[in-house]
C-alpha cells in the first residue's frame, strides 16, 4: 500500500521551491519520511536550475505551557 505523501512540493520558479513537511501533528520522522526525502532529494538534484529550497512544517510550533 502506497504511503501518504509527506513532502508537498510548490515549484514557486524553476530556481525556487517551498517544500511542506506533514506527519501526523508532531511531525513525527518514520521510515517513510527518510524514503520519501530520498526521493525528494533525488528530485532536487535532477532540476538543475534549483537553488533554493525552503522547508517548513505544516504544523505550528508548540511551546511548553504554550
Amino acid at each position: 500500500m502506497p504511503s501518504t505523501p509527506q513532502f508537498h512540493v510548490s515549484e514557486v520558479s524553476s530556481s525556487y521551491w517551498n517544500v511542506t513537511f506533514s506527519n501526523g501533528p508532531i511531525n513525527l520522522m518514520d521510515v517513510d519520511t527518510i524514503e520519501q526525502l530520498a526521493d525528494l532529494v533525488d528530485r532536487m538534484e535532477q532540476a538543475p536550475d534549483l537553488t533554493v529550497v525552503v522547508f517548513r512544517s505544516d504544523n505550528p510550533l508548540r511551546l511548553p505551557g504554550g
